[in-house]
């Protein structure tokens, strides 16, 4: 017991000195999450580096399987994959070009099969040292007529194969390896304003380079 200043005895509970008081323990709240937190935790981080080494992967193979394959084989899609560009192992000639294209491809639109665009690439014998590339579509005849050539072409100007970091050159000729990317200059404006009637795409061209995909079976 202890006195008051009015003289009073005081249960031990209520101590007179405020000194004696004991002191209050705060707790800081610990870091750590529980342990349904943590194992959450952890399923993401093994999930996340599960992914990134899946894209790696998937990187690799890719540019393993576009290094393995030759241009005339290779196969390219448009960012939306609505375009498909796949270039032809053979060279026919069709419209008895001279000089002979190099390469030969097509442009398909996924969702309409009757869009089919022909197209090719030729390198000038003088003047030019960079390659032009020639679309056309629906030709009359076998092309031969200068006049149904300049009727049925939709698209002409330099093609161009890209690398890591925008890197522009020259597209490879058929047999070299295939380029990691295409980029056709203009071609968006060029499709915009040709009437294609009937095979006109719902879904109309946005992107003027295509990317590397795949390659067509070597024929043997």
């Amino acid at each position: 017991m202890c006195s008051s200043r009015w003289g009073l005895n005081l249960p031990p509970k209520r101590l007179c000195n405020p000194y004696l008081r004991k002191p209050r323990i705060r707790c800081r709240k610990s870091s750590a999450g529980t342990p349904r937190e943590n194992r959450q935790m952890h399923v993401a981080q093994k999930l996340f580096r599960t992914t990134a080494f899946a894209a790696l992967a998937l990187s690799v193979f890719s540019t393993a399987v576009q290094a393995a394959c030759t241009q005339n084989r290779a196969i390219y899609r448009d960012r939306d994959d609505a375009y498909t560009l796949t270039f032809r192992p053979e060279q026919p000639n069709d419209l008895k070009m001279t000089p002979a294209p190099t390469n030969e491809f097509t442009i398909t639109a996924n969702d309409k099969p009757e869009f089919k665009l022909s197209g090719m690439v030729i390198w000038p014998e003088e003047g030019v040292a960079r390659p032009y590339a020639l679309l056309t579509f629906n030709c009359k005849g076998d092309g031969s007529n200068p006049e149904d050539l300049d009727d049925c072409s939709i698209w002409q100007s330099v093609i161009y194969a890209l690398k890591e970091g925008a890197e522009a050159e020259v597209l490879p000729k058929a047999e070299e390896p295939a380029a990691q990317a295409i980029l056709l200059p203009d071609l968006v404006t060029a499709l915009d304003g040709y009437d294609f009637g009937a095979a006109k795409p719902e879904k109309p061209l946005q992107w003027e380079v295509f990317r590397f995909q795949g390659c067509t079976p070597d024929q043997e």
